[in-house]
């Protein structure tokens, strides 16, 4: 799962890695969504990508 924010290198290694990427989406701050972000955890997720600043803004992920 990542942050429409992302990286495009995180989007890379899934897809090399044969993983299913989710994408959430980002609120009105340019911060990845917590309420999209626990919609879309399953028994199939194996990670959150969060970003500490994020790649187009620079703004910081609620990670805490």
């Amino acid at each position: 799962m990542i942050c429409d924010t992302g990286h495009a290198a995180a989007l890379k290694a899934c897809d090399l890695f044969g993983l299913e990427i989710r994408i959430v989406k980002s609120d009105k701050n340019s911060q990845m969504s917590v309420s999209d972000t626990k919609s879309k955890i399953d028994s199939n997720t194996v990670g959150v990508y969060t970003s500490y600043p994020n790649y187009p803004y620079g703004t910081v992920d609620p990670v805490h």
